[in-house]
């Protein structure tokens, strides 16, 4: 059962936030045609199950590479999350490890994942490591609960989206310090942002506004799964052989995954369920799927994480990516100058939706 119920209108409700995170309270109250002093009690019930984040485009921003680190076995000593350099999320539990992130160079990237070994206390040969570069990747969904709210409303469409690959450009001091802040602070404000960055708010909003434009970042909702009903989430790792590149079976698990991630040698999704069975059942969609559509793909491994028996080491820190780089560690006064633009690739764009 539930942990806790949610109404058809707090359900409704939550598809339009889901969907338009910034959408104000006198939109949302046409839309679900009440009065707008509803809509400010209902999302007061909504803070209980929702929580909303600002997600960065990495790949525009200059990182090269995404990552996801997972053991079909428990870590042998437990991090502080402090410790989960480069993660933006890492689950723990009497069975499993999954954690995913973000690096900027392959070298930053082994010195991380040695890093996570030394600090789990655990062998190469048990925490697999998959690596995802922007030239690479073709699908992407990152912890992305509009499929996953439009299914339990009966609105859901298949189709897991191509990531986007649209090219970005170096940021001026003054605008990376707004992103830096927009993102520490997702419910600021103008006049907040304007405080924390030291400028006029005329500024911050234009910027913001170039921001968001622009894909640089993307305002998003965090939903709790539990609080929907779900039991925990499962994780599937395939790879592909000879057919490698004609596509994956994402969608043969019947529940919509809410992160997938795929180059033309694997993919790796994560998928609610509300009871153990579907596991096992989703596990044999995929294999089943693939084989209808001619595909050589295979399960490497697969597991799940009980809510409940599951530890959540990081999760939605986003910040701690940034502060990684040089281009986010900010002096006492923030320069304007601009440097000369640089091109970069984004393929892998949590950031950003079609």
């Amino acid at each position: 059962m539930p942990a806790y119920r949610i109404s058809k209108l707090e359900m409704k409700a939550l598809e339009y936030i889901a969907n338009m995170p910034e959408i104000d309270d006198s939109l949302l109250a046409d839309a679900l045609k009440i009065k707008e002093s509803e809509v400010k009690k209902l999302r007061t019930k909504l803070s209980k199950i929702l929580q909303w984040v600002v997600v960065p485009n990495y790949g525009k921003l200059g990182w090269e590479l995404m990552f996801v680190v997972y053991s079909t076995m428990p870590p042998r000593k437990i991090p502080p999350a402090d410790a989960l350099e480069g993660c933006t999320h890492a689950y723990t539990s009497p069975e499993y490890f999954f954690a995913t992130g973000f690096a900027q160079n392959y070298a930053e990237l082994l010195r991380l994942y040695e890093k996570l070994c030394i600090d789990l206390k655990m062998q190469k040969d048990h925490l697999h490591l998959l690596i995802f570069s922007h030239e690479l990747t073709q699908l992407l969904r990152f912890f992305d609960y509009q499929e996953v709210l439009g299914k339990i409303a009966g609105n859901w469409e298949t189709g897991v989206r191509d990531a986007a690959r649209e090219e970005g450009k170096a940021l001026d001091p003054i605008t990376r310090k707004i992103l830096f802040e927009i993102v520490h602070h997702p419910a600021a404000d103008v006049e907040t942002l304007s405080a924390l960055v030291g400028i006029e708010k005329s500024t911050v909003r234009r910027k913001r506004s170039f921001l968001k434009k622009q894909e640089y970042l993307r305002p998003a909702v965090s939903v709790n799964l539990k609080a929907l009903g779900y039991a925990g989430f499962a994780f599937y790792h395939l790879t592909a052989g000879e057919c490698a590149g004609k596509g994956w079976p994402l969608d043969a698990t019947g529940t919509p995954p809410f992160f997938a991630v795929a180059d033309r040698t694997n993919a790796f999704l994560l998928v609610p369920y509300t009871r153990l069975d579907e596991i096992f059942q989703m596990s044999v969609a995929l294999t089943t799927s693939s084989k209808r559509m001619a595909l050589a793909v295979s399960i490497v491994n697969y597991g799940y994480f009980q809510f409940g028996e599951c530890r959540k080491l990081r999760e939605n820190d986003y910040i701690s990516v940034l502060k990684r780089s040089r281009n986010f560690m900010f002096g006492d006064k923030v320069e304007s100058a601009i440097g000369k633009p640089e091109r970069r690739s984004s393929k892998i764009n949590p950031g950003n939706r079609r």
